[in-house]
């Protein structure tokens, strides 16, 4: 659990500095009710505003719907952001962790940012870090249907795990950002659980 905590700082401190918009989906307006839908259900999480189900991997545990929705109003509280963590989960015993954030572009007067300029301010931040090997180039990822923009950080030592990785996931959706990001191995299958 601390070691996801950890990560999370992470990926708070960078998701409060950008932004993007998916020139796709622009029109579709999302309220925060919308983004709570009752967590996992029978070991699947749907989200509706996404389109995808996240099937829960054996072995797994996740952070319960009232937990991430405290976690947002937290944030919320401390920074003034909007960001609201909707799904959090991980396979502790292989360092294997998802982090799924919806980030509401208008309250952050972000509307014409991409996921392009997202990733590359999210690669920027991590250019300087000495326990960063290399940042790999932006790429094109399918899930469930839909493109997102990503990149993928490798690390010397990650939450413990030598040669882990960092993947960052960006698409907009209206009024909201969508960014997912799955730590852990670079050859983990974590994106074979999306439907």
């Amino acid at each position: 659990m601390k070691k996801i905590l950890i990560g999370l700082s992470v990926i708070i401190v960078i998701l409060g500095l950008v932004g993007c918009e998916n020139e796709d989906e622009p029109d579709i307006e999302i309220h925060v009710d919308d983004l709570f839908t009752g967590g996992f259900v029978g070991g699947v999480f749907r989200d509706e505003i996404a389109d995808f189900e996240f099937h829960l991997p054996h072995g797994w545990v996740y952070f319960p719907e009232y937990a991430l929705i405290d976690i947002s109003m937290d944030m919320r509280a401390r920074s003034g952001d909007s960001i609201f963590y909707t799904l959090i989960a991980n396979d502790q015993e292989n360092n294997i962790g998802l982090v799924v954030i919806y980030e509401e572009m208008v309250d952050l007067g972000q509307q014409d940012w991409n996921a392009n300029n997202e990733l590359l301010m999210i690669t920027d931040a991590y250019s300087n870090r000495f326990d960063v090997r290399e940042i790999g180039e932006v790429f094109m990822q399918v899930i469930a249907g839909h493109e997102y923009e990503a990149v993928r950080i490798y690390f010397y030592d990650f939450q413990g795990l030598e040669d882990g990785t960092l993947t960052f996931f960006a698409r907009r959706i209206g009024n909201f950002m969508l960014s997912m990001s799955i730590s852990g191995p670079a050859d983990n299958d974590v994106l074979d659980y999306f439907r």
